[in-house]
């Protein structure tokens, strides 16, 4: 079967629209300055983009879907304002890409948008496009499909792996759409265990502008919520060893040997014993 292909067309510019949930660059994960420098760059590169418009010259087409009667942008958010930016009193035709992804296809890639061209990407970003794009995906995004994209191995593999946990944790299905799936991670959130919050309550996680926690968080918050549980288990093991040597150390002595065997390893555990008190029955000379 020939798979859909794209079609280039012109639209109005009135006629294309903008989806937050599409746009891949997100500013609540970066750091301050970063922030501040990559703005004035994306800024200089937008007004290079509108000067090359003024000027009549042609640029890439801005790749869009078709969703719910609008078209989308799926890359090329710069170039959009661009447009604006250069044409803000009309409505001229605009170069564009119609991309046979649907919405829900659209977000499961949107991993390797924006990575060639324009403000490339940051670390961040790119890992969190990524994780985003492997939940929403309906099929399991290969780690080396994000290598393919400038991804580095340990952290693909690192990403695909915090997906599929907050998939199972979250109980996203593959027939959920992209709502669904957001509301399910939001209450997924909203049932994390105390420690990923301080004493007033405020999160100590952050999560991006799509309300996703980091890929590093995932992991580790899995790894911290398990700690009491431990301590519950340690806490009655050691109740039972208690029990054990109170009533007879011996047999707990055999025991330990036998469990230092049978791993090959020797145990820094020492145990004294514990002289009773001698009591005398009916000895009036004895002191009390």
């Amino acid at each position: 079967m020939k798979k859909p292909q794209s079609i280039k067309t012109h639209l109005p510019l009135s006629e294309i629209t903008t989806d937050f949930r599409l746009q891949v660059r997100t500013d609540a994960m970066l750091q301050r300055g970063q922030k501040e420098v990559k703005g004035l760059r994306l800024e200089a590169m937008v007004d290079r983009i509108a000067t090359s418009l003024e000027a009549g010259q042609k640029i890439e087409p801005i790749k869009v879907i078709r969703h719910g009667g609008e078209y989308l942008v799926f890359d090329g958010h710069h170039r959009l304002k661009a447009y604006q930016e250069a044409f803000p009193n009309d409505d001229p035709q605009v170069a564009i890409e119609i991309m046979p992804f649907s919405y829900h296809e659209a977000l499961a890639k949107g991993y390797y948008v924006n990575t060639t061209h324009g403000e490339g990407l940051n670390d961040t970003e790119r890992s969190q496009a990524a994780l985003r794009s492997c939940v929403y995906s309906h099929e399991d995004i290969k780690a080396k499909a994000l290598q393919r994209e400038g991804i580095k191995e340990r952290l693909a593999q690192k990403i695909t792996q915090a997906a599929r946990q907050l998939k199972k944790e979250a109980e996203i299905n593959p027939s959920d759409n992209p709502d669904e799936i957001d509301e399910k991670i939001g209450a997924w959130i909203n049932r994390l265990p105390r420690n990923c919050y301080s004493s007033d309550g405020a999160r100590l996680f952050k999560l991006d502008d799509h309300r996703f926690p980091t890929y590093r968080f995932i992991l580790e918050r899995k790894a911290n919520t398990r700690e009491p549980t431990q301590t519950a288990r340690v806490a009655a093991l050691t109740k039972t060893l208690e029990a054990i040597v109170d009533e007879d150390y011996i047999v707990f002595l055999k025991a330990l040997k036998k469990v230092a065997h049978k791993n090959n390893r020797d145990l820094n555990i020492t145990v004294h014993r514990i002289e009773e008190p001698k009591y005398y029955e009916d000895d009036e000379d004895a002191d009390f």
